[in-house]
């Protein structure tokens, strides 16, 4: 009879799960993909995004807002990724921070000296954005520093 109690109590108990994620892999191969490519709108409908549009530029993103894919002129130019959970009060209750492991080896603790430490001197002086591994990444750190709050990446130019 303990045993039935203790299952009906863990039925019953609310369970907080991770929101399943697109690994980093999956979100880069996007970049340069026309908006209505098959793979981008496989993409979109396989994880339920929501698309905010204004004219050939917006965003495609899920419910939770761990990440999104942004577009120009109808091509998939940037992923944002949500490092940190939004502050009480800023968000809705379901957004929340991405599962998968960040690119670059970036862990959500790293503060200034680690970003450097893993990716170089940034692009200019004292600045957010750093070129690594083909891509170009822009860290929004917390307050004081002490962790990531959220990446932009887009695929670096090739120069001519």
């Amino acid at each position: 009879m303990r045993i039935l109690i203790v299952l009906l109590s863990l039925l019953a108990a609310p369970v907080a799960v991770a929101a399943e994620h697109p690994v980093w892999a999956d979100l880069a191969m996007l970049y340069g993909q026309s908006r209505d490519s098959k793979a981008v709108t496989k993409f979109v409908r396989e994880h339920k995004l929501e698309e905010i549009t204004k004219g050939p530029s917006g965003s495609l993103t899920p419910d939770d807002h761990a990440y999104s894919l942004l577009y120009r002129a109808n091509r998939i130019n940037t992923v944002v990724i949500k490092v940190t959970p939004p502050p009480n009060g800023y968000a809705q209750d379901n957004w929340c921070s991405y599962s998968e492991t960040l690119p670059c080896k970036l862990v959500a603790g790293d503060g200034r000296p680690e970003v450097v430490e893993k990716l170089g001197q940034p692009t200019k002086p004292g600045g957010d954005r750093w070129c690594h591994d083909g891509v170009e990444v822009w860290v929004f750190f917390n307050d004081g520093e002490t962790g990531i709050n959220e990446l932009y990446i887009w695929p670096v130019e090739k120069q001519p």
